[in-house]
This record gives C-alpha cells, sequence and structure tokens, in this order.
C-alpha cells in the first residue's frame, strides 16, 4: 500500500522539459528567437529521439526525449551537455 518516496529515483529519466519565456515580445518573436534556437542547440545532443515544442506568446516549452537505448550515466552526462550549452 505504501511505495518509498526518493528525491533522485534509480532510473534515469529520458524525457526533459524546458521552458523559456521572453517578456514583452510577440509570439512570433519567441518562436524565432527562444523556440527556433533551444531546438537548433539540442540537435547537437547525443542520444536524442526527438523534440516537440509549442509557443504561447511569450512562453516557449519544448519537450525533449532521449533515445530508448540510452544508458543512465549517459543521460545523465547528456542533461549536464545541455546545461553547460550557451
Amino acid at each position: 500500500m505504501s511505495v518509498g518516496r526518493e528525491e533522485d529515483p534509480a532510473f534515469p529519466i529520458k524525457i526533459m522539459i524546458l521552458q523559456a519565456a521572453l517578456p514583452a515580445s510577440t509570439e512570433g518573436q519567441t518562436r524565432t528567437r527562444v523556440t527556433k534556437r533551444i531546438k537548433k542547440k539540442l540537435q547537437e545532443l547525443d542520444h536524442l529521439h526527438f523534440t516537440r515544442s509549442e509557443t504561447r506568446g511569450e512562453l516557449a516549452t519544448v519537450y525533449v526525449e532521449l533515445s530508448a537505448d540510452t544508458t543512465a550515466p549517459e543521460v545523465t552526462g547528456t542533461w549536464q551537455s545541455f546545461r553547460n550549452m550557451t
């Protein structure tokens, strides 16, 4: 009946949801300046399976999924690689 909880699960999470805002911009500006740039950078990642994005007004949301055969250490390294991109 009870399931233990861990802050960091023992299995790798291969999905990331990214959100970014560009205040005082139109949806088109957000798509061009934020969404497209993020998706282009994501193409440089190893183990990328697919990306999907939504842009609504000033807010860009990008869903990222790594391929199923990505191992736990590779997942950690891939997410860290993305965080280090500028």
